[in-house]
């Protein structure tokens, strides 16, 4: 499972830095898939906001969903 420290990291490369996927893998020793993931939880709207713990807890569920 990855940090909310990572996750924060993942964030600012691609929407603030604009950097690509395959250059955050690189440089955070990542796998795409966990990128994608960390983007995709970023695009979802929940009406009053989102919270980290929120966030953590539906990536946990995807993940169990895709180990299934």
């Amino acid at each position: 499972m990855i940090g909310v420290d990572l996750i924060g990291q993942i964030r600012r490369a691609y929407f603030e830095q604009h950097r690509p996927i395959k250059e955050i893998v690189r440089t955070l020793s990542v796998s795409r898939a966990t990128v994608r993931k960390v983007i995709a939880i970023a695009h979802v709207l929940i009406p009053g906001g989102v919270g980290i713990g929120q966030e953590l807890a539906w990536l946990r569920k995807f993940d169990s969903g895709i180990a299934s």
